[in-house]
């Protein structure tokens, strides 16, 4: 409990990004992407954290369910942010080069979000860019003969 409570606001911020209905296209490009999980699977993920943070703090919720789910909570945490803390850095950092319109009918949390889009769009076309670069590596060049004889 004393590692959960520790780590308790990474917890709640991931299953509640996956979950909202806003980040949908942010969860589809990191997802479908970037890591081959489709955005059902990572809000299928999002709605396990909530439920373990559920039990975990359901004070009719048995110690044995409290540790499976807070046991649950941590290791799935490190998996993800071991998954998506580069690119995550990658996409804050760019968003400082998104240029975004200064209309006043924006509010600022409209042009967060276009600034947020701009940059995952940019990192995940250079992730995608440097993935073909390795694929194309493994590939054989070679000929096939379509002639019947």
């Amino acid at each position: 409990m004393d590692r959960f409570t520790l780590y308790k606001p990474e917890i709640e911020a991931i299953g509640n990004f996956f979950t909202n209905e806003q980040n949908l296209s942010v969860v589809r490009v990191l997802g479908k992407e970037i890591f081959w999980v489709d955005s059902a699977s990572l809000q299928q993920i999002a709605k396990q954290y909530q439920e373990n943070i559920r039990i975990a703090v359901d004070p009719n919720s048995t110690q044995a369910a409290k540790d499976q789910a807070l046991d649950q909570l941590l290791e799935r945490t490190k998996l993800v942010v071991d998954d998506f803390r580069d690119l995550l850095l990658k996409v804050e950092e760019e968003k400082d080069s998104c240029a975004v319109p200064t209309s006043t009918a924006l509010s600022d949390t409209e042009k967060e979000h276009l600034k947020r889009a701009c940059a995952i769009e940019k990192v995940s076309n250079e992730v995608r860019g440097t993935a073909f670069q390795g694929l194309t590596k493994l590939f054989t060049p070679g000929a096939i003969s379509l002639a019947t004889g």
